[in-house]
Parts: structure tokens; sequence; C-alpha cells
């Protein structure tokens, strides 16, 4: 997927931020391999979609314990582990969603452009992009085994 523009967003202390787009080009048809091999409209890539889908929401799922909290946001998925604690709402209402479609809960509820921007700052990936999750998840487990290591060093 291509993005037409990015957008440059200067924040109050100067610091400008390139925000992707939520527009999408949609690759054209042409540009992918004939029949039954991954083209658009092939049913082997519906097929394929929905498995990776599927893997995808897998691994959402299994990232609703303490410590970490993924939900899915308009198909992308998102690690809000890190954000519990400074949610305006409180991090109560992230963690009920953990794991599960948010989608409607956050088109819902008011949100600013920069709560729309700042989205962007825990974003994994697409929820087909399955290789991308299942790294995002060995990367999680790695920090969260460290930090628990140094914990045992401090107390």
């Amino acid at each position: 997927m291509e993005y037409p523009e990015d957008e440059w967003v200067t924040d109050a202390d100067g610091r400008r931020h390139r925000v992707r787009t939520r527009n999408r080009i949609p690759a054209p048809a042409f540009a992918t391999a004939g029949p039954g091999c991954g083209a658009v409209g092939s049913s082997l890539d519906s097929a394929g979609t929905n498995m990776a889908e599927e893997a995808g929401w897998k691994l959402v799922r299994q990232h609703n314990v303490s410590g970490t909290c993924w939900i899915v946001i308009g198909g992308r998925v998102i690690d809000a582990s890190g954000y519990l604690g400074h949610h305006p709402g409180g991090s109560e209402v992230i963690q009920r969603l953990s794991g599960r479609d948010a989608t409607d809960a956050y088109r819902a509820a008011p949100h600013s452009s920069a709560a729309d921007m700042k989205l962007y700052d825990f974003d994994i990936g697409a929820l087909t992009n399955v290789k991308r999750l299942e790294r995002a998840a060995l990367e999680a487990t790695e920090y969260r085994e460290r930090i628990a290591a140094a914990s045992k060093y401090l107390a």
C-alpha cells in the first residue's frame, strides 16, 4: 500500500513529526501476480487473507494478559500496554477492550486529532501482517523478561 502524502505536524515546542495519512491507495490489480497466485479477486487471495486475519486475531487474543494490552482499531493492531497509565479516561477503559476489536468504542468516544495521531506511536501493524505481529510479540516477551530480571537485582 502506498500513502499519497505524509502530513507534517508541528508540536507546541516546535518539533515536527511526520504522520501517516489514513487515506491509502490500494495497489492496482495488475501489480500482482496472475490468477491463483494471490491476485486481487482470486479465491486463494481471500482464503489467505482470512487465514492471516485469524492468525492475527490469535496473536491479539494472546496479549490479553497482565502486562500486555493489544487492541485492534480499524484493522490495525495497537500495543496499548505503554499507554495504559496515561489514558485520560483511565487504564480500565483500554484494559476492558484488550484482545478485542476496539474500533467502535474508539469511534464512539470523543477523541482529538492528537489522540488519532498518538495511535501511530503504538501501531504494530495490520491485523493480517502476521510476521510483523509475531516479531512484535517476541520483542514484547523479551522486554518483559529483561524487566523481570532487572527488578530482581533492584529488590
